[in-house]
Formats: structure tokens, sequence, C-alpha cells
């Protein structure tokens, strides 16, 4: 699995303390040695491919020809005119025998060279991929994509731990020697047990709760992944994005406030049948456009119609990938719809009160309320009297099936309808009684 890029307020450390001057077979022409070229590093042995991932420049063979200052190798104490000999005691020849010998642990971050001195003496150099610097650790479930966003290193394929990495969230916690039984309740056997533990899920939560045998009894440890409830992405953009789900391409669009002092509330727009995302940020723009980031996806003629797309798993990447890009704050994610969105806004708000913080349904209904979360999400309702495309009547089953299932829930209906033809388009106020809804009801720990 490919190392995600160092963050940019790493990137200057990250410079500083890897950068090896790019890697080539042959010597440059004139003899005078590549450049340093800035790039993100990997973390673990089994991540590196080329010289490159070293950052190592070879003049002839495995002879070294530059090394960095700050840079793990410059830790090692290699030098310029030396030549590779061995890995981990496994004799190497060539680059493809260097990778290969790093490959046998994959997980681990360290390893011994045996190095042939410039006087034809052996000597034997101590590299570590991390030291001097961390990778950027996860601040939220939906950012662990392995046991080193935790600050975990595991021995072999297993779940024991081999390090802990400083600084880390298991940092203090977790111990080398540590056996990991189950993550979130769910056992684990191995890292891709691990992972599968948390994935699909994408609670506002800062906790995971790990299961772990220490000295053979077993233990029960919390870890706290972040002291603020926010994503702590970057590097996002708005505008008209693409993801592939099930091999399907599935648009979205992100508009509103994407920067700030503070993290920022996320609110999820859910068109109706045969309409757009256009429809909705021209309504929601205007309310909350200032304070909120905005994102709509794409659906189909309607949500979840039995298609070979598949919405629900469209809309959690959708999430994850804004989290991922922008400083989301988890206690302030929310959902909205039109029409068929407002069904399926029913269907969020119920499944996923992890997730959402509060859920605003316009003109819509639901009456079922199967697959409940734990947490009982917030709604607001807001229907016109007089709607002859959803009546009323639908929306007010849904108020008692979600009340009788344990939500709170305002109903607001518009006295004579929303003056449209069939009283069924949103109008301003009824946005700015769901926006403020939502800023009243964020996330409680």
């Amino acid at each position: 699995m490919a190392v995600r890029p160092v963050r940019k307020a790493l990137l200057p450390l990250a410079c500083a303390t890897l950068v090896l001057l790019a890697a080539r077979a042959d010597p440059p022409r004139g003899g005078a040695p590549a450049a340093p070229s800035a790039r993100a590093w990997p973390f673990l042995r089994g991540d590196v491919r080329a010289p490159d991932d070293l950052g190592l420049h070879f003049d002839q063979g495995l002879r070294v020809a530059e090394v960095a200052e700050g840079s793990p190798a410059r830790h090692g104490r290699l030098r310029r005119g030396e030549s590779i000999a061995a890995c981990d005691g496994a004799p190497v020849a060539s680059w493809e025998d260097l990778v290969v010998a790093l490959g046998r642990a994959p997980a681990r971050s360290d390893f011994t060279l045996t190095i042939t001195a410039v006087n034809g003496r052996p000597r034997e150099a101590s590299v570590d991929l991390l030291k001097g610097i961390s990778p950027p650790f996860a601040r939220c479930r939906s950012r662990i994509r392995r046991p080193l966003d935790l600050g975990l290193i595991l021995e072999g394929t297993g779940l024991e731990v081999a390090r802990v990495l400083p600084r880390s969230p298991v940092a203090g916690k977790v111990k080398p020697g540590d056996r990991i039984l189950a993550i979130q309740g769910r056992d684990a056997a191995d890292a891709a047990g691990f992972v599968a533990a948390l994935a699909g899920s994408l609670p506002v939560h800062l906790t995971i709760a790990l299961r772990v045998e220490r000295e053979g009894a077993p233990r029960e440890i919390e870890i706290r992944l972040s002291e603020r409830a926010s994503s702590g992405g970057s590097g996002g953009t708005s505008g008209e994005h693409t993801t592939v789900v099930g091999g399907i391409a599935r648009r979205y669009e992100i508009r509103g406030r994407v920067t700030g002092d503070a993290p920022l509330p996320l609110v999820v727009l859910l068109h109706g049948t045969n309409s757009s995302t256009g429809y909705m940020f021209h309504n929601w723009e205007p309310v909350a456009g200032r304070e909120a980031l905005l994102a709509a996806p794409w659906g189909n003629r309607n949500w979840n119609d039995g298609q070979e797309a598949n919405d629900d798993a469209f809309v959690m990447k959708m999430v994850d990938e804004i989290l991922a890009g922008f400083d989301i704050d988890l206690a302030r994610i929310y959902v909205t719809g039109h029409s068929r969105g407002a069904y399926y806004t029913f269907e969020w708000g119920v499944e996923r009160g992890d997730l959402f913080a509060a859920a605003g349904m316009f003109a819509g209904g639901r009456a079922a309320t199967d697959g409940a979360s734990d947490r009982r999400c917030p709604f607001i309702q807001y229907h016109g009297e007089l709607d002859r495309s959803v009546p009323c009547a639908s929306g007010r089953q849904a108020e008692e099936a979600l009340k009788a299932a344990g939500h709170a829930v305002e109903f607001i209906m518009e006295p004579g309808g929303t003056a449209d033809p069939d009283h069924h388009e949103m109008v301003p106020q009824g946005i700015r009684a769901i926006w403020e809804f939502f800023k009243a009801h964020p996330m409680q720990p």
C-alpha cells in the first residue's frame, strides 16, 4: 500500500530530514550529482520501490554518490564513495536485490546495511525511515488505512506490536510485545483485519477501543485520536469532482466556504427526482454558503432505485474524500434533501446517526426505521400544507415513525403551501429554518 503524502505543514521538515539526491544507475553527465528534489517519502520499508524512494544517488552499482544532510542515511553514517553489500545480512548486488531484501519485513521502518567502506573494510549502518520524522497520524477514524496511521508498527503479518512511535495516538498506552486481539469489539487476526474492523465507518467519536493481550492477560485500552473534533484534512478544492465506486464514475460538487480559521461544518445536499445539484446550491448557498462547506452528490433519477450504482457507498466515499481534503468539524456534519432527496435523508438520519449530527427534510417522508444507529439523530421537517407531489400527510407519517423510534423531531408546516403550482418547491424561509436547526444541534460528545 502506498504511503499518503506528507502534509504541507510537515513537508519542510520532511525535506530537511529525508531528502537524498535523486537516484540513477548511471552517473549524471558531466560528473555532477543530480539536484535534490522535494517529495513525500515512504515511512515503511515495504513501500520502497525505487532508488528515489530512499533518495539515494548511485554512481556505479550500489556505490553511494551523495547523502543529504539530516537524512536517515546520514544518521546511519553512510558516506559518499561507500558501497552497499548487504541488507539485514542478505547479500545485495543491485538495487533490485535491495528492494527484495527490504520487502522481507515490509511493516518495519528500520534495517541494517552492511557497507564496504572507502578503505575496503566492512562495517554496519543502521537506517530508520522514521528517524527524525513521524507520519501524519490519523485524527479521525475515517483516515485510518493501516496500523501505522495510529503509530503502530507490527511484527510480521500478525498483530504483535513491534514498535510504538513517539507522539502518536497509541504512545504511552500500547507497548511493544502487546498482541492486539480486537478493535471496536471486532476480532482481528492480521493487519487487514485491523483495518476491516474500522472500514465503512465514519463516526464522529475521537476514540478507538482496543483489546490487547499483555503478559498473558487481556486488557482494554481506549485510544484518543485528537483533542478536537475535526478531520484535519487539507488540499481539497471546490468545484466538480469525480470518484469511482464499484467501477462506476460518480460526480459530486463542492461549494460554499472551503477555508476558515476554525474547522468547517459540512452540509450534504441530496436533490430530488429529475432535479440537480444546481437546484440545491441555488437554494442553499444564499443561506449557508458563507458559513459551511456544501457538498451535493449527483444521483440517478431516484436514489437507491435498484440500478447498478450503489448510492450509499457513493455518498460515504464522497464524505470520506471531503474529510481528507478539508478540515471538517466532525461534530457538525449534516444531511438534508428535497422531495426524493428528503426520503433519502430520512434513511441517512436513521441509519447513520453516528455520522450526521442532524438531518433536514424538505417536502419528504418515509415510515420504516429499520437499521437504526445507536444514536438517534434529531430531525427537522419542512412541508407545504398543500403539497401535491408529496402530501403533507406523508411528512406527518414520517414524523410519527421517527418519534416512535426515539428521534427528536421539529415539524414546520408552511400554511397554504409554498406558492408554486404544486406547493412543492423549496423556499428561503424553509432553508433558513433547517440551517438554524442544524446550527443548534451539533453532535454532543
